[in-house]
């Protein structure tokens, strides 16, 4: 008989690396295609995606319940906007990751939220 709990927490590291590995991919491609955002190397991209992920948990446990009312009454820009300031934040604590300037990450958000958009459809269809 399997333990469902060891299978399920296995499952769970594994999609927890290839979720940050694919992240810090998207990040190198953020890196690419928006003018003032520069990554170095895989190796900076992976920390970027933990840095950014954590600031980004940061910011939203620091706005409490006002969250999801900013989000409501702005329809969701003030998601763009929280990205945006996680990825500066991201670009200052990360050596190998530049973020120029704010509407350099705005631009970024914009690029990476679609991106992830696009892959968590992917991912749908194809599991």
């Amino acid at each position: 008989m399997t333990y469902i709990g060891i299978y399920n927490r296995e499952e769970r590291n594994v999609q927890l690396i290839i979720h940050t590995l694919l992240s810090a991919v998207l990040l190198m491609v953020v890196g690419r295609m928006v003018k003032g955002i520069e990554v170095r190397d895989l190796k900076a991209a992976v920390i970027g995606t933990l840095v950014f992920g954590f600031s980004n948990w940061l910011i939203w446990a620091a706005l409490g319940g006002l969250g999801p009312m900013l989000l409501i009454m702005t329809l969701w820009f003030f998601a763009l906007v929280v990205n945006a300031v996680a990825l500066m934040i991201t670009g200052a604590m990360v050596r190998g990751l530049k973020v120029r300037s704010f509407p350099a990450a705005l631009m970024g958000a914009v690029v990476l939220g679609i991106m992830n958009l696009l892959l968590g459809v992917l991912f749908r269809i194809f599991s």
